[in-house]
């Protein structure tokens, strides 16, 4: 299907149907709700299911349908965080190769090897560009947000907490 991608009903109703265009009146409106994490995600993907579908189910961005495109972002990001820690672990360029050698003062260098970038950065940064393309699909974006309008805003409103980090949510 060639052409932008089209916008949902909802997401046109909440930006005050700018281009001013019919609305899809038949558009299917599943359920809001946090369906079940599904269960093959593991331990840090889980919580990230938990932390952020709460959230997105409190702002009324969440149904009993987005279960798969939610687990896809939550499975990216605990790989994002687990290659993030091996970088750490062993540094965004490795020693590939040569054979090691002990010098006088009883240190070890490798003769003939050669610095490659880590894997894990790669796995890294992957995983960062397709975690994007999925909080953009969320609104979880500050440019995606920003065009999102929304009726009531309160001081200690749900979005406001879930960019500031509040773990209580």
């Amino acid at each position: 299907m060639a052409g932008r991608k089209p916008i949902p009903t909802a997401v046109k109703i909440l930006r005050g149907n700018p281009g001013r265009r019919p609305l899809n009146d038949r558009e299917p409106r599943p359920k809001a709700r946090l369906p079940s994490a599904p269960a093959f995600l593991s331990g840090g993907a889980k919580a990230e299911w938990r932390r952020t579908g709460r959230r997105l189910q409190k702002l009324g961005l969440m149904t009993e349908i987005d279960g798969p495109a939610l687990a896809l972002y939550c499975q990216t990001w605990e790989r994002w965080r687990e290659a993030e820690d091996k970088v750490r672990e062993f540094g965004m360029v490795l020693m590939v190769g040569g054979t090691p050698t002990v010098q006088p003062d009883g240190s070890v260098k490798r003769i003939g090897a050669s610095l490659e970038i880590s894997p894990y950065l790669s796995v890294a940064t992957k995983a960062m560009s397709q975690m994007v393309k999925l909080l953009v699909e969320f609104g979880m974006t500050p440019s995606s947000r920003s065009k999102v309008k929304v009726d009531v805003v309160s001081k200690n409103d749900s979005l406001t907490e879930f960019l500031n980090g509040n773990r209580n949510n």
